[in-house]
């Protein structure tokens, strides 16, 4: 069985605000809970914890975290 998609308040719960195009955006990937938890963790600097077995982000949290972080790469250009 597979697990249930998020909610938007799921996703400001764990997350944090967002403006309503990334919002809109991360409940399109289809998230589960699993995947915002892991997400959030990476935001919270914790994905160290794992140190040299760290794994990147992929699948649906690794799209979830392009979109919380694109406005990010932008910012940084000159």
């Amino acid at each position: 069985m597979s697990e249930a998609r998020a909610s938007a308040s799921d996703v400001l719960r764990l997350l944090g605000e967002m403006d309503a195009a990334k919002l809109a955006a991360i409940e399109q990937t289809g998230a589960t809970l699993r995947d915002l938890e892991e997400v959030a963790a990476w935001l919270a600097g914790q994905d160290d914890v794992m140190g040299e077995l760290e794994r990147p982000l992929s699948g649906v949290a690794g799209a979830v975290y392009e979109i919380l972080t694109a406005d990010e790469a932008t910012d940084d250009e000159p």
